[in-house]
């Protein structure tokens, strides 16, 4: 069995999303088919990060887990984004995706993960035909597909595509935040063992002066995850130069000297180049 409240732990996202998560898993693992069906989809606000990618997997391990839906297919979660004035083509293509992910059936049932990212104005979309049917679709499926509904920080009267989904879906409304510094800290030491570095208490340490010392913050620059993650290849690619895994604190504090000037990034790369 799933260990869902540590799936929900491990998450760098705000408190607000790991107690909704902790919400959904305690009403979809009833035993009571009425309430099961309570659970509410998800209408989240956030930049396009990784960490809305993992918070949108664990709510699907728990929907598909806890058999809030006869599952049957071979994929459960799909995650794609909503294309910008496409042709009759790409919508297509974006309706049959989930159908194809489910494989073995001609439905699909899961989570899914509908990304408004490439869109900038909300009442532009809901003006658009496509959303029409995107509706129709939502209609039609909302039985056995539980949504996740991105929109990015900066689209516009996000407000009224809110209102129109949730005519349709019973809706939360979550945001995921620009990470501060213990998220910040969080996002930098996954990053490095992800690609196989293991960091002494000691580098630690520097890891978090390096960050606090290139990083801003309270800037109009800072980023968030795409400042963390541009900061974090930096870090890596002096790192795998050396060819090592096991990195000392001296190792990561050398690295000042070596990101050393503010950009529109929110970090401060070395400039290399002819004088």
């Amino acid at each position: 069995m799933e260990n869902y409240t540590q799936m929900i732990e491990e998450l760098n996202v705000p408190e607000e999303v790991r107690d909704y998560l902790k919400r959904v898993e305690a009403v979809a693992s009833s035993e009571n088919p009425k309430v099961k069906c309570t659970v509410q989809d998800i209408y989240i606000q956030s930049p396009s990060t990784r960490e809305l990618s993992r918070m949108a997997k664990v709510y699907e391990s728990i929907i598909t887990g806890c058999g809030v839906y006869p599952f049957r297919g071979v994929g459960t979660y799909v995650e794609l984004a909503f294309p910008y004035r496409g042709s009759e083509l790409d919508y297509k293509d974006f309706f049959a995706s989930p159908r194809r992910v489910a494989s073995t059936q001609n439905f699909f049932s899961g989570v899914f993960l509908c990304s408004f990212e490439q869109w900038q104005n909300a009442e532009e979309l809901v003006r658009d035909p496509a959303f029409e049917t995107l509706l129709a679709y939502i209609d039609s499926y909302k039985d056995r597909i539980s949504f996740v509904f991105h929109v990015t920080p900066d689209m516009r009267e996000a407000q009224v595509l809110f209102r129109e989904l949730g005519s349709h879906v019973n809706l939360v409304r979550l945001g995921l935040s620009y990470p501060g510094m213990e998220e910040a800290r969080a996002y930098l030491r996954e990053r490095m063992t992800d690609a196989g570095f293991e960091l002494s208490e000691e580098a630690g340490y520097e890891m978090d002066r390096l960050m606090e010392e290139k990083i801003d913050f309270e800037s109009s620059a800072y980023l968030g995850y795409r400042t963390l993650e541009s900061f974090s290849q930096r870090i890596l690619f002096e790192l795998c130069s050396e060819k090592k895994t096991e990195v000392s604190g001296e190792e990561i504090a050398r690295l000042a000297d070596v990101i050393d000037t503010r950009t529109d990034a929110g970090y401060r790369p070395r400039m290399i180049g002819f004088i």
